[in-house]
């Protein structure tokens, strides 16, 4: 939660908001608490035009969604591939 809350006090630094989610991000989570993190961290990147790191966290999504069934919608993954397709080009 203190990652949380430090990037929402450092509105002001986009490279720091992207570290902290990405440190969130390798949190040992549930699965479903995961995907809600990494989509989180995906949308984060990719609204601040950093395309490469939103392309690793759509992956990371996929692959943690493949794994666990349950942990994510379909919409949810078929959003993680048009971000990483879109961010592959």
């Amino acid at each position: 939660m203190r990652c949380e809350l430090a990037k929402k006090s450092e509105s002001s630094n986009p490279g720091r908001m992207i570290e902290l989610a990405a440190y969130m991000s390798v949190c040992d989570l549930q699965p479903l608490h995961r995907v809600l993190v990494l989509r989180s961290s995906m949308a984060l990147a990719y609204k601040l035009k950093n395309f490469v790191t939103a392309a690793y966290f759509a992956k990371k999504v996929i692959s943690v969604a493949e794994q666990n069934a349950n942990a994510a919608k379909p919409e949810q993954i078929d959003n993680a591939k048009k971000v990483y397709a879109a961010c592959e080009q």
